[in-house]
């Protein structure tokens, strides 16, 4: 009997685990890039909106009384986007057990992709100079029965996370 592919697709909560499973690690993306990106973000956003003030440009539009207004679009807009940014990486999880593989992902629908672990075809480091620095990395799981790719991006501890996959895919 092939190897075959938990689960892949929306999902309304995660694959239950089954009765015997074990559960290695379940994480979050790592810490470092998303508050780095949430950082440059908001800098940008009271940047834009700091600008705009000192600038007068409701001033130089011609239309002094819309001043507050727009000096609060980039700075809600900036909020927005921060705001998605940290609900995609709250609702991230990358879970290895003793039979699978998993991601669960999105904001407004779930999805959770997994591959039992007997399927694993490849699994793949990628690490930058500063992710070396911060200890996070991407991980890329091929399987070989499905054409189905699992990535843990910016997984905290890759070298360690990678390992322990290779350990259970043998």
């Amino acid at each position: 009997m092939p190897h075959t592919v938990i689960g892949v697709g929306p999902a309304l909560e995660p694959i239950p685990l089954l009765p015997s499973e074990r559960v290695i690690f379940s994480v979050h993306p790592s810490l470092v890039p998303l508050i780095t990106f949430l950082s440059l973000i908001l800098l940008v956003g009271g940047g834009l909106a700091t600008a705009f003030f000192f600038l007068g440009v409701a001033a130089i539009i011609g239309r002094p009384q819309l001043a507050p207004l727009l000096v609060l679009i980039p700075a809600v807009a900036g909020f927005l986007v921060a705001l998605v940014v940290f609900l995609n990486w709250l609702n991230t999880i990358y879970t290895l057990t003793d039979l699978r593989v998993q991601v669960e992902f999105g904001i407004l629908g779930e999805r959770t992709k997994s591959i039992d672990n007997r399927d694993i075809q490849s699994v793949q480091l990628d690490q930058g100079l500063l992710a070396r620095i911060f200890n996070y990395g991407d991980i890329v799981i091929r399987s070989a029965q499905q054409p189905v790719v699992i990535d843990y991006l910016t997984i905290s501890s890759p070298k360690e996370r990678t390992q322990q996959i290779q350990e259970q895919a043998q």
